[in-house]
């Protein structure tokens, strides 16, 4: 947001060209994308990394966020309510 969405999305887009690509790594080009005013991108990279791994937290609440932006609320409540499942899970599952 201070300008360098761009700069960071280009390292980003870098990692992803070099080596292995992860769910973090994907995150956070979709989250790079989104703050440089590249909302349909970034939302394909969080469904990319949502279809390999459906219970990534941040990539839900980044969903949910871009759907929240794109004024489809019902959807991103559907998210945001998986998020709270998922936490709920975890908050309960044995150390």
């Amino acid at each position: 947001r201070d300008g360098r969405a761009s700069e960071a999305r280009a390292i980003f887009e870098g990692l992803m060209k070099s080596g292995p690509v992860d769910a973090a790594l994907m995150t956070a080009l979709a989250l790079a994308c989104r703050a440089d005013g590249q909302p349909a991108m970034a939302m394909s990279l969080a469904d990319r990394v949502l279809a390999a791994d459906p219970e990534q937290i941040r990539t839900l609440i980044l969903k949910g966020d871009l759907l929240a932006e794109g004024g489809d609320a019902r959807a991103a409540v559907a998210f945001y309510g998986r998020v709270l499942s998922l936490a709920g899970d975890a908050a309960g599952a044995p150390e």
